[in-house]
C-alpha cells in the first residue's frame, strides 16, 4: 500500500498528514518545528511513503534539507499554484495538509525548484547585498530631497557619495538640517562598507559556470549581477523554453485580454523578484554608459561576428529591454535586444525557442519580451 505525506508549515509549528491510496487519513499531528518530531512521525511509513510535500513558506530550508538528508523524497509545494474549491465553508490547517497529500496522490501537485543546498548560502548573501543596495539608494534619495527642498539645487548620486560632514556644514547654516544630512551620509557610508564586504566574500567563493559567461558581455552586467542571475536562475534545464525563463524573470506583461481589450491584470508578481531586480538594475546601470557607434564588443552570437553597438537603446518600466544593433557592420545591422542574447545563451543551454519570441531575420528584427 502506498502512502502520501504533506506538511502545512508555519513559523512555530507544522501540521503533518499521512494518507493512503483511498485518501484515508493514516496519521495527523500538529508538531513543533523540530526535525526530530517530524522524523519520528514519518518513520512507520518510510517503506510505503511516496513523498513528503512541504509548503513553500519562508522557513522551509531546515525541514526540506533534513528530510532529504534522511532519505525522504521531499517536494517543495508551489503554493501560488494551489487551487481549492471556492465554495468551501470551512478549512483549516489539517484540511490544507490533507489537500496537499491528496494532490500528490493524484499526480497534480504543483512543485517548486529546490535550490542546491551548497549554493543557497551564497545566493542569500547576494540577496542580502541587493537589500543593502536598495537601502543605500533610499538614503541617497533622502539626501537629494533634502538638498532640493532646502536649497533648490539638484545633486547626483555620485555627488552625494562625495559629500563630507565638513562640506555639509559649509552648505547649511541650520544645525538641524546639517545634522539630518550628516546622519544620512554616515548611514550611506556604513551601507557601502557592508556592501563591499559582502561582494568580497561572494567573489572569493563564487565562480560563473561556463554556460553563464556570455551574460557578462551585456552592457550593465558585471561580475556581481552575473552571479546574481546565475544563482537566482539555478539549473537552466528546468525551463522548457526561453519564454518560461522570461516569465520567471518577470519580463513579460501580466494582463488578460478579451476582444483586443485589457480586462484585468494577471499575477505580475509570479516569478523571481530577485532575478527581476537584477535585470532592472542592469538596465539602470546601462543607461549611464556612453556607447560610441564605433565600439566593438567581444560578445558573439552563434554564427556571427563581434557585435557593433549604437547609442540607441530602449527600456520599459515593466519589461526591461537592452536594445542594441548587432550585425557584421554598421551598414548591415540587425536590431536585437537583451532578450536575443538570452536566446543565444538559451540555445547553448539547450532550451527550445518559443514561436514569436525570437523570430527570423526578416527586415529589421527586434526581439522583445
Amino acid at each position: 500500500m502506498r502512502s502520501y505525506a504533506a506538511i502545512d508549515l508555519h513559523s512555530n509549528n507544522g501540521v503533518l498528514t499521512v494518507i493512503d491510496e483511498s485518501d484515508k487519513v493514516l496519521r495527523q499531528r500538529k508538531l513543533p518545528n523540530k526535525l526530530e518530531a517530524f522524523l519520528g512521525e514519518l518513520e512507520p511509513f518510510r517503506k510505503s511513503l511516496q513523498g513528503v510535500a512541504v509548503e513553500s513558506t519562508f522557513n522551509w530550508y531546515w525541514l526540506v534539507d533534513g528530510l532529504m538528508a534522511h532519505g525522504y523524497h521531499a517536494m517543495l509545494v508551489n503554493t501560488s499554484a494551489i487551487q481549492q474549491y471556492e465554495g468551501l465553508k470551512h478549512s483549516d490547517d489539517q484540511y490544507d495538509a490533507w489537500w496537499l497529500a491528496h494532490m500528490m496522490r493524484l499526480g497534480i501537485l504543483p512543485t517548486g525548484y529546490i535550490h542546491p543546498r551548497g549554493e543557497r548560502a551564497v545566493r542569500d548573501l547576494l540577496r542580502k547585498r541587493s537589500r543593502l543596495v536598495q537601502q543605500r539608494t533610499a538614503n541617497i534619495l533622502s539626501v537629494q530631497n533634502l538638498e532640493q527642498r532646502n536649497r533648490g539645487t539638484r545633486i547626483s548620486s555620485n555627488e552625494v557619495k562625495r559629500l563630507t560632514p565638513a562640506a555639509v556644514h559649509e552648505l547649511y547654516d541650520n544645525d538641524d538640517l546639517a545634522l539630518a544630512m550628516t546622519s544620512t551620509l554616515h548611514v550611506i557610508g556604513a551601507l557601502t562598507e557592508q556592501i563591499k564586504t559582502l561582494e568580497k566574500a561572494v567573489l572569493k567563493k563564487a565562480r560563473l559556470r561556463p554556460e553563464f559567461e556570455l551574460i557578462g558581455t551585456v552592457w550593465g552586467i558585471g561580475e556581481i549581477l552575473s552571479l546574481v542571475i546565475m544563482y537566482e536562475a539555478g539549473e537552466m534545464s528546468r525551463f522548457a523554453s526561453v519564454g518560461e525563463f522570461a516569465s520567471y524573470a518577470r519580463c513579460v506583461d501580466a494582463r488578460r485580454l478579451s476582444n483586443g481589450k485589457k480586462k484585468a491584470d494577471n499575477n505580475s508578481k509570479n516569478g523571481n523578484r530577485y532575478l527581476a531586480w537584477a535585470f532592472v538594475e542592469a538596465d539602470t546601470l546601462r543607461s549611464g554608459i556612453t556607447l560610441r557607434p564605433s565600439a566593438i564588443t567581444t560578445a558573439r552570437l552563434p554564427g556571427r561576428t563581434p557585435s557593433w553597438r549604437s547609442k540607441r537603446w530602449h527600456t520599459s518600466s515593466r519589461a526591461p529591454r537592452f536594445t542594441s544593433y548587432v550585425g557584421e557592420s554598421p551598414s548591415s545591422r540587425t536590431k536585437y535586444s537583451f532578450d536575443s542574447l538570452v536566446g543565444a545563451v538559451s540555445q547553448h543551454w539547450g532550451l527550445e525557442k518559443p514561436p514569436g519570441l525570437i523570430g527570423g531575420r526578416t527586415g529589421q528584427e527586434q526581439v522583445a519580451l
